[in-house]
């Protein structure tokens, strides 16, 4: 899958889109293909390293924090995940730095995954 991966704290050129292993669906998660994400002010500031001392990243990372997607696979124990479903992850839906990917296909928590809304 594709992801934006930050190399080291810094600015924007620090930031590189690259080819990444996609990610195990262990128990607890769902793999969600993304057709929308956003870059927060939260995302700047882990990116600069203004919050290593709180939020410590160990590079390479990726960021992401909100999404929308369509379910791709879930655990058999994720109830209302289903595969094929459309699903935004908001804001605070990552677990651990290290699991939580603006790419092609990241992993969320199916308690945060919520059906879309229809308008």
């Amino acid at each position: 899958m594709r992801a934006f991966v930050v190399e080291r704290y810094g600015d924007a050129e620090t930031v590189r889109a690259r080819d990444v292993p996609d990610p195990a669906v262990g128990e607890n998660d769902v793999l969600v293909r993304v057709h929308a994400a956003s870059v927060n002010p939260l995302d700047l500031k882990i990116r600069s390293g203004d919050l290593k001392v709180i939020l410590p990243y160990r590079a390479p990372f990726v960021l992401g924090n909100d999404l929308a997607g369509t379910v791709t696979a879930s655990w058999r124990t994720c109830g209302r995940a289903r595969k094929s479903s459309s699903t935004p992850a908001p804001a605070g839906s990552a677990p651990s730095p290290s699991s939580w990917r603006s790419t092609s296909a990241p992993m969320s928590p199916p308690r945060r995954a919520a059906r879309r809304p229809i308008w």
